[in-house]
């Protein structure tokens, strides 16, 4: 068969793209289980309203 599937389109790249690199670097030189430890007891607790997301994630989205 010489038809293509419609999951031939959305098949990852293997090649390693700037970003995808930038964020392997990034995860390599910050120590985030030292940076969590000391920002968690002052992290909002969520007891009312929506949850805040977690310590961690805030933390990379903001080194971004």
């Amino acid at each position: 068969m010489n038809q293509l599937s419609l999951a031939n389109g959305f098949e990852r790249s293997t090649t390693r793209t700037r970003r995808q690199a930038f964020v392997a670097e990034m995860l390599a030189v910050v120590p985030w289980d030292g940076l969590v430890a000391r920002i968690a007891p002052f992290a909002p607790a969520g007891t009312t309203g929506r949850p805040p997301y977690p310590v961690l994630r805030r933390r990379r989205v903001h080194f971004l």
